[in-house]
């Protein structure tokens, strides 16, 4: 047994340790008698995973890969890894198993690719690859000019610029969509090289997910398309990431070969994926010229030939194996450990991922001030953040080797409103601040001056808000000072007279200047014989000014900072004072979402984006930074970094956690994480699942009224009121689970959205299934291996169908939160802990191309349904009854149906069962699609139309109306009753046209419900002869209530519509003209039957004149009547495996409901 090959013999593992320039296997040295456990995710659904980790046994005595005992000890000399392994030593481990792939490497300066030569695209391109990347999308590292900033992966091309050779290439690009960049004649000169971002949407997958990506370009007559695509395989189905359209020519036709990895050279991100196959085509959906399939070939290829016959030839350290990652970490302690008889000697190894080492010791970030305003470069000539504590003497300096700020009457640490800073210090009666400045570079085209402060009213008397020590051209001081009356900007002399001022009382600019915090600035700029000198005041968050601004004679330079502040300024906060040599240059980073106000309006994924490259963290999150569908966050508070990232993931409701692959964070924002596809689909019935598959239907989760609170802000509270989770007491629900968050969000405004999607995930009435077990030694497991290596991680979706006979019956659908992974020699055990996955699955618009589609809902369902009448386990026909609606999508009808296409079959959902419904329509309706005199006949719908009352001769169908002419006492009712069935509870819809204006008394139409003999329920139109039309409701002739006004009109010919609805014994009806198109919201009528009530009977309509009316023949036409309730379903019953009898009023829902997400 032992001498067989993985998957009869030993699973082979293989574990490396980095040694600083390569990394080095060591699996000869790993104890097979203790298994390698794994364990990555977030076990308690947090929004950030736990660190991860990775458990093996060293054997730490004879080194089986190079004799040295003790190898293993870092503090061991006589190890050739002194000094090379200790703390937080990267290791990774991987096995051998699944099919072979192309793995270019994680390296910048190998070329590591494949080539071939072919021709070059010249009308067409389309290109397609199955690819998994080790970070989706790539991040830059340390060494780059941009360090750890979101950037293109090259993928495949042709495309040389050392040799003028530029064709194409296709790159996933730093949002993770598809960019494409060609240049038209080899060379990157200006107007050569086009760029295409050919998707407006980033792919949905995680890093190290395989995928497939596709993208087509398209160059006529001078124009080009690119459009990208996404899929699970090369076999689709492909899914647009969007358009884009330019001009420009065509590739240059280049002579160097089709490269995979390191495409263009160009030094943008390192690669380290892992390609499985590729398809160029010069034509869309054409015959490929090049289509390599790694798959096929052996580990250890150095070459391939493809279908196509094209050979590819692997470069660098490319290399064909296959070896699947399983875990990346550092390794924090090497602890030795013996026996007694000291013959046995092990270092017990307890691996860590990263989350680990960035949540020990981490000092919280500075405010986004005070990280902002440094980075300004070399112009930053001088800062005090004056962030100092509440006992600080003085305000220190930010720049190295700067003198610290004297600070005589300050309050500091007295302000903390401004959420871009650390508490700000206050003005009191008499304070002074005196800070010398340095002096301008040679060359400087001028300075600037500027500060934060906050005004909430303006002095009654002119208060100088700061004053600045100046030489130059016999300026010797300058002020500036606001009053309720003026701005006032003074320039002094030696002796303190006043030299020049520029000023205003223009009450608007007086305002704006105490518009909360702000930024004011002074800037003088020389030009010729003229300085132009600015006084301007900018809101925190904004980037518009005003102030003052004039052109002098003179031109002064700023020496020190010396200001004294009377009394009428006590209270004043002030901070952040800089001096730069660029006036027009702004250090704060002001602006909308801007570091002048903590970054507000930035997206989550933005935020992790930006913190990575300034922190200089491996963190990679896929998405368009500004896109609506993220949510946009409030000011980054001073807090640790993972704190901040903490921040963003909760607010945004997505994943962050650790890449498999790699040592470095992930952040899966909360849309990619709706409607994923399955990446295991597994079935208890073949044997997939190993024991036990224990269910618990438990309230560990359940939370139904939630409250969420913006950070300084206000609340928003979600409630589930109704259903089996509801906080009713049992039995109609279960009681209170409250729960209580904090999110730092934008505006107020979004708080009601977050916490109704965080009901939604708290309140799903499904079972839960904590621990699902995978042997994936289990010969009937070798099917899925494939899958569970490319596709099965933190957040990834798996099935179980046919699960047993005890059990709900359909397919057990989940979400994978965490997982341990045990790897040993005759081990391979997995236990995933899952959540359901269906609040993950949400409405979504369905695509023009319906192999696009997602596995997502795109139905809505109604607000209430329940079944009309009984039925047993074997009839196909339901009537559903829609309280209060609306109706299902119908058909047929008289105006054809409402259905679209895609609608109907639907499933449905009642007491358990899952039907699926193929025919909706009202329970009865007629098109009056025939022409008949002396009686209306027959229904389109097979029901029989009888007259009740007057001349049957008053009765005809023409041209799609039912006609009643009211030829003699008009005052007779005549009733056209429909026979069978009897109604209760039942809705009605119809048209109703007067061929004249009434004359003498009112004429009227309507319908009649529960006709039982003498006895019914009745609701008319009237038609006054004035053109007024009202409601009226009675049983019998006995009318109940006033007449109910509408604000409609009518003529002879006019349509108008009336819908009436009967519940209960309550009467609620409207009407409206055909005319105005939208039907009222509102019922214009509310009537209840409390005397003598009829229980049941037939529908049907009336006609008649009031006593007195005069009209001489009317006729009323009836049209497109319709019993719209309850409705006619045809169904195919048991879809789930479920048979069975159901009662009156049980629920009817949607099967698969579409869930609105925010």
């Amino acid at each position: 047994m032992t001498g067989m090959e993985w998957p009869q013999g030993p699973l082979p593992q293989r574990v490396e340790i980095w040694t600083g320039e390569q990394w080095e296997d060591i699996t000869a040295d790993v104890r097979t008698r203790e298994a390698t456990t794994i364990a990555r995710g977030r076990p308690d659904e947090a929004t950030v995973a736990d660190p991860g980790s990775c458990s093996f046994q060293l054997n730490n005595g004879t080194s089986n890969v190079n004799g040295i005992v003790g190898r293993y000890s870092p503090r061991n000399p006589r190890s050739d890894l002194y000094e090379v392994i200790g703390r937080n030593t990267p290791v990774r481990v991987s096995v051998r198993a699944g099919a072979p792939y192309l793995m270019v490497p994680e390296s910048a300066t190998l070329d590591a690719a494949v080539s071939a030569p072919l021709a070059t695209p010249t009308t067409a391109l389309d290109v397609r690859v199955e690819l998994a990347l080790p970070r989706m999308p790539g991040q830059a590292p340390a060494s780059s000019p941009t360090p750890f900033v979101s950037d293109w992966t090259e993928i495949i091309g042709q495309y040389v610029p050392a040799v003028g050779q530029r064709s194409w290439f296709l790159a996933v690009n730093g949002v993770g969509g598809l960019s494409l960049r060609w240049s038209t004649d080899g060379t990157n000169a200006p107007g050569s090289v086009v760029t295409a971002q050919g998707a407006t949407a980033s792919a949905p997958y995680a890093s190290g997910e395989r995928w497939a990506l596709r993208l087509v370009a398209v160059w006529s007559g001078g124009a080009w398309t690119t459009t990208a695509y996404h899929a699970p395989t090369l076999e689709g189905p492909w899914r647009e990431m969007g358009q884009l359209t330019g001009t420009g020519a065509p590739p240059f036709a280049s002579t160097v070969p089709i490269r995979v990895g390191a495409v263009a050279s160009m030094g943008v991100l390192p690669h380290g994926a892992r390609h499985y196959r590729a398809e160029v085509r010069h034509a869309i959906d054409g015959a490929p010229v090049a289509a390599p399939d790694w798959t096929t070939a052996s580990p250890g290829d150095t070459a391939l030939t493809d279908a196509q016959g094209v050979d590819w030839v692997l470069v660098g350290d490319a290399e064909v194996t296959d070896w699947y990652p399983r875990w990346a970490g550092e390794i924090p302690a090497w602890p030795p450990r013996w026996d007694l008889s000291e013959a046995d000697v092990w270092t017990p190894v307890r691996a860590a991922g990263i989350l680990r080492r960035l949540g020990q010791g981490a000092r919280p970030l500075q405010s986004t001030l005070r990280r902002k305003i440094p980075s300004y470069g070399p112009a930053l000539l001088a800062y005090w953040p004056m962030e100092d504590g509440a006992d600080a003497a003085e305000a220190a300096s930010a720049m190295p080797n700067s003198p610290a700020m004297t600070a005589i009457g300050l309050d500091f640490a007295a302000n903390s409103d401004l959420p871009s800073s650390a508490p700000l210090p206050t003005v009191t009666d008499g304070a002074r601040i005196v800070a010398p400045l340095p002096p301008l570079p040679a060359g400087s085209p001028g300075w600037r001056f500027e500060m934060v402060y906050y005004l909430d009213t303006l002095p009654s008397t002119e208060t100088v808000l700061i004053a600045l020590d100046v030489a130059g051209d016999g300026i010797a001081r300058v002020t500036l000072g606001i009053s309720s009356s003026s701005l006032q900007f003074r320039w002094y002399d030696g002796d303190g007279a006043q030299v020049d001022a520029m000023g205003t009382s223009n009450s608007a600019i007086l305002e704006w200047w105490r518009s909360g915090w702000c930024r004011l600035y002074i800037t003088a700029t020389p030009s010729g014989g003229t300085t132009t000198w600015r006084v301007m005041s900018t809101p925190v968050g904004e980037t518009a000014e005003w102030g003052l601004q004039d052109g002098v004679a003179f031109y002064a330079v700023p020496r020190r900072i010396a200001t004294t502040w009377a009394s009428t300024a006590a209270g004043l906060p002030i901070g952040h004072i800089t001096y730069t040599n660029t006036p027009t240059g702004n250090p704060y980073g002001g602006g909308v979402g801007g570091a002048d106000n903590g970054w507000r309006g930035e997206t989550s994924v933005a935020r992790l984006r930006r913190l990575a490259q300034e922190e200089q963290l491996p963190v990679t999150t896929a998405g368009w930074g500004t896109a609506l569908e993220y949510t946009r966050l409030g000011p980054q508070r001073i807090a640790t970094m993972m704190d901040l990232m903490r921040d963003a993931a909760e607010a945004d409701g997505g994943l962050l956690g650790e890449v498999r692959d790699d040592i470095a964070l992930s952040y899966m924002p909360r849309t990619s994480m709706l409607n994923r596809r399955p990446a295991l689909e597994l079935d208890y019935a073949v044997g997939h699942i190993a024991p036990d598959l224990l269910p618990e239907d438990d309230d560990q989760q359940v939370r139904n009224d939630i409250t969420v609170t913006r950070t300084s802000g206000s609340s928003a509270r979600a409630v589930l009121e109704e259903g089996p989770l509801s906080v009713q007491p049992p039995p109609a629900g279960i009681g209170v689970y409250d729960e209580a968050v904090d999110v730092n969000v934008m505006a107020d405004s979004q708080l009601p959205d977050i916490a109704a999607w965080r009901l939604h995930l708290a309140t799903i009435d499904e079972v839960r299934y904590p621990v699902v077990r995978l042997n994936l030694r289990n010969p009937r497991m070798a099917e899925h291996i494939q899958a569970y290596l490319d596709r099965v991680d933190v957040g990834a979706r798996i099935t179980i169908s046919n699960p047993p006979p005890w059990l709900p019956p359909e397919p057990i659908d989940l979400i994978v939160q965490s997982y341990t992974e045990t790897i040993g020699q005759f081990e391979w055990d997995v236990e995933l802990t899952c959540t359901p996955a269906s609040p993950w699955r949400v409405g979504e618009v369905a695509p023009n191309d319906p192999d696009e589609a997602r596995p997502a809902p795109v139905h809505v369902d109604t607000d209430g349904t329940t079944l009309a009448v009984p039925v047993n386990e074997s009839a196909t026909v339901l009537y559903l009854w829609s309280n209060p609606g609306p109706e299902w999508v119908t058909s047929g009808g008289p105006a054809g149906g409402t259905a679209a296409d895609g609608d109907l079959p639907v499933d449905l959902a009642l007491g358990g069962e899952v039907v699926r419904a193929s025919r909706i329509e009202p329970v009865g309706w007629d098109a009056f699609d025939r022409t008949l005199s002396g009686g209306w006949g027959t229904t389109t719908t097979g029901l029989t139309w009888l007259a009740n009352s007057g001349p049957a001769g008053d009765r005809s169908v023409s041209a799609g109306e039912g006609i009643i002419t009211l030829t003699s006492s008009p005052t007779t009712p005549r009733f056209m009753l429909l026979s069978p069935p009897n109604f209760d509870d039942a809705e009605l819809l119809v048209n109703i046209a007067p061929s004249q204006l009434a004359t003498g008394a009112a004429l009227a139409a309507g319908v009649i419900m529960r006709v039982a003999g003498t006895a019914y329920y009745r609701v008319r139109a009237l038609l006054g002869t004035d053109g007024t039309v009202g409601l009226d409701a009675a049983r019998a002739s006995t009318v109940i209530g006033a007449v109910a006004s509408t604000p409609y009109t009518y003529t002879g010919g006019t349509v108008l519509r009336l819908r009436v609805r009967l519940e209960g014994h309550r009467i609620r009806a409207k009407v409206w003209t055909a005319a105005s198109v939208l039907e009222p919201d509102a019922w214009q009528l509310d009537r209840t039957v409390e005397t003598d009530p009829v229980p049941v009977g037939l529908v049907g309509v009336v006609a008649m004149g009031e006593s007195g009316n005069t009209n001489s023949s009317p006729q009323i036409r009836f049209s497109a009547w319709q019993v719209v309730g309850p409705q006619y379903v045809e169904v195919e019953r048991s879809i789930n495996g479920v048979a069975k009898s159901h009662p009156a009023s049980v629920v009817v829902r949607l099967a698969d409901p579409m869930i609105v997400a925010r």
